[in-house]
């Protein structure tokens, strides 16, 4: 299977008053969202802010804000994203060879009926709103922040998943085999469609001291709110034994709806070094306790062989459901409830359950900040997520270390006016063979620029963009679908 994406935050707009200032298939597992301010979009690097956008990146740099007083920052930014994915599908031929499958971009049908080159989704947020307020004190500073922390804002798969057309067409690839005379499947259509919508909105508050001049440290709180929502649906699905379209075989429609939503608190500790006025330096460390969510399914019908195999178990809220659907078809196979119990591996049967883990992990943050000449800024940035340490229901084993690195530059081309350029390398540490389709979580390059105009001495203005370069990976899946043509 073949991942590829790519992403853009068009822009983001911020205003200071008084004072100046991107797996289960329920959930993304990317962590949260480093696009939290204009500052961030224009330059990729803050965890050495002393601004405003400190309250989210870097709060014990509060204490050094230039400027005494109230602090109020908004911003507002517009996204697209844009995922494709495309497989192979390979399956067992006549005479039980390993071969690729005749269903794949059939000519007899069209795009719209058939299997697609690519599979692709897309979701265009055009506003997902952010702020931060901080009141700065002589030696002190707190703050609230709100921030939405990661969103899918109804990101659609007008085709599906590779892995639905998969599901479909190996039981019948398997099939065929037990024909008096083997044959085949010559042509496949369908109507397939997925959609995700998730929204998690964090809220931080904290304060931050100076005990000396050039130290100060900071702690805050973190209040998560989350919701989601998945949908799957394969319509109209039939197959076809023959190239003259005779030997019709329809397939059982997938009807899949579950949703989740809790909440989530973690604790943010930070420490701002000043040793001299051109240099900054920001550490933070973050822990999360673990997130629940409660998951509720509404709706879970599918083929019998894919409800066997055990992929749709994490949509599942109870085993009563399950049992319910295996009771109501038994199928032409007559596998008996328990038997396909045990066949499933110990993940899927884990997963079923009203309670989904989303645990985020815990993250340190370290940026540097130095003016290399005094209208000439450099900011350097690094985060490692501990992500193997996170409860995530056993999900935490899917994951190595992931960290950011970055660096950006800064530069006041005449008084209160600013242009910059940042570049940010991202790895979620997934390892290879647990990205989906779903959630890719790829490696990727961000380059962002933007300006920063400060017409007035209580104003700012930022306008900022940035692209992401995500790495395609290709990689070697394997599904099993129990008991699709005997044990």
């Amino acid at each position: 299977m073949r991942f590829f994406c790519v992403a853009a935050l068009i822009w983001g707009v911020c205003v200071i008053m008084a004072v100046p200032a991107g797996a289960t298939r329920l959930n993304q597992d990317d962590g949260i969202w480093p696009n939290h301010s204009a500052d961030w979009v224009r330059t990729l690097n803050r965890f050495a802010s002393t601004e405003t956008d400190a309250a989210f990146y870097n709060p014990a740099g509060l204490a050094f804000m230039k400027k005494k007083g109230l602090h109020v920052q908004f911003t507002n930014q517009t996204v697209y994203a844009w995922r494709g994915s495309s497989q192979d599908y390979w399956g067992i031929g006549n005479g039980e060879q390993w071969k690729l499958t005749n269903v794949m971009r059939n000519p007899l049908f069209n795009k719209s009926s058939g299997i697609p080159d690519q599979y692709t989704a897309e979701t265009l947020s055009p506003s997902l709103p952010s702020g931060d307020i901080v009141w700065n004190g002589k030696n002190y500073a707190v703050y609230l922040s709100l921030a939405v922390t990661q969103a899918a804002p109804g990101l659609t798969f007008k085709q599906g998943l590779p892995v639905m057309d998969f599901a479909a067409l190996a039981p019948l690839e398997t099939a065929s085999l037990t024909y008096a005379t083997p044959t085949d499947v010559q042509a496949y259509f369908r109507k397939n469609y997925a959609r995700r919508t998730e929204y998690y909105i964090a809220g931080t508050a904290g304060a931050s001291y100076a005990f000396i001049d050039w130290m100060s440290a900071a702690f805050g709180v973190r209040y998560i709110n989350a919701s989601g929502k998945q949908e799957l649906s394969v319509l109209n699905a039939n197959s076809f034994y023959d190239s003259a379209l005779v030997g019709n075989q329809g397939i059982h429609p997938w009807m899949v709806e579950s949703s989740v939503k809790g909440h989530g608190v973690g604790f943010i500790f930070g420490l701002h070094f000043k040793p001299i006025d051109i240099i900054d330096i920001g550490l933070k460390y973050e822990y999360y306790m673990t997130m629940a969510l409660k998951k509720k399914n509404k709706t879970m019908m599918a083929p019998e062989t894919v409800m066997l195999s055990g992929q749709l178990n994490v949509f599942s809220d109870s085993w009563l459901e399950n049992k319910m659907w295996y009771d109501a078809f038994p199928g032409i196979l007559g596998i008996p409830y328990v038997e396909a119990i045990q066949k499933m591996t110990y993940d899927d049967i884990k997963s079923v359950g009203d309670t989904l883990k989303v645990t985020y992990p815990q993250t340190i943050a370290l940026g540097f900040s130095v003016n290399i000449i005094k209208n000439l800024r450099a900011e350097t940035s690094g985060e490692i997520s501990l992500r193997p340490f996170a409860d995530l229901g056993g999900r935490q084993k899917y994951f190595h270390l992931g960290y950011r690195v970055g660096q950006c530059v800064e530069w006041e081309f005449v008084p209160n006016y600013f242009v910059s350029a940042g570049y940010l390398y991202t790895d979620f540490g997934i390892k290879p063979n647990h990205r989906n389709e779903v959630d890719q979580m790829l490696t990727n390059h961000t380059v962002g620029g933007g300006f920063k105009l400060s017409p007035i001495e209580y104003l700012d203005i930022q306008v900022g963009a940035f692209y992401v370069f995500y790495k395609p990976e290709t990689q070697k899946m394997t599904t099993s679908y129990t008991n699709v043509s005997g044990p």
